[in-house]
């Protein structure tokens, strides 16, 4: 059970569907995973808590992003209704898909199927190769905050810079740059929680279906682990049934 949690096993032996969904969600997801994993599962809350700054980080800079695009480019934006516009819309839907999809390639570095030891001459080519994925996640979770950070400094200048256009202008004091601020607070907030409820555990759910083992074998779900574990089974038949079959009697005296 360690081994098959240390590797983000999509399948525990004796589980049905519904049963693997759910430990593989309580196992995976960047919240659940921090109060729900099972007691067994190896991958602490230190890992769990680097990769989830890494995350919110990974929205900060998405969402600083859009915001000064829009805010460059006005004539762009529009609104549905009174809460909904075009900003928001880019924001929850394609900034929300590769957030979850920037989550779950982080979440799986560290424990990469394709550098796992496993049968054949992969075991000596790449399983060294599953000890540096941590480490490579650790770096790239760096970056993203010295990136978030950057990005963040970049919007308090822009707003600055609105801010004393509008004093030189004398028409405005500041009020609407703090009302975007605010806008910009919800907006990241909106942002985090669109992915972490909506995107994340839907991309999972698609990607523990297997439906795109074929055209990445890398990623075959639920259906790849239960060939795998088939698999391990027979093989392990087989080198028993040859250690029975070469043991000689012992004689008796």
């Amino acid at each position: 059970m360690t081994k098959l949690f240390s590797i983000r096993s999509a399948h525990l032996p004796g589980n049905n569907w519904c049963q693997d969904w759910f430990q593989w969600m309580q196992n995976n997801h960047p919240i659940l995973g921090l109060c729900c994993r099972h007691h067994l599962n190896p991958i602490g809350s230190l890992p769990r808590c680097i990769l989830l700054i890494s995350s919110a980080c990974y929205g900060l800079i998405a969402t600083n992003l859009v915001y000064l695009f829009y805010r460059g480019n006005e004539g762009a934006n529009g609104s549905i209704g009174s809460l909904i516009t075009y900003e928001r819309i880019v924001l929850f839907t394609v900034g929300g898909v590769f957030h979850s999809l920037a989550d779950l390639c982080m979440w799986h570095l560290t424990a990469c199927a394709c550098c796992l030891p496993d049968f054949g001459n992969r075991r000596k080519t790449l399983g060294f190769l599953g000890k540096v994925g941590p480490f490579v996640a650790v770096l790239v979770a760096a970056m993203m905050v010295a990136l978030a950070t950057f990005v963040v400094m970049m919007r308090l200048d822009h707003e600055e810079q609105m801010k004393g256009a509008a004093g030189a202008e004398g028409g405005g004091d500041g009020e609407e740059n703090e009302t975007n601020s605010y806008r910009f607070l919800i907006s990241f907030l909106m942002e985090l929680g669109t992915v972490w409820l909506v995107w994340h555990p839907a991309l999972s759910t698609f990607f523990f279906t297997g439906l795109i083992w074929p055209i990445f074998p890398c990623i075959g779900g639920r259906p790849k682990e239960l060939k795998r574990q088939a698999d391990e089974a027979n093989q392990n038949n087989i080198t028993a049934t040859k250690c029975v079959k070469s043991a000689r009697p012992i004689p008796i005296v």
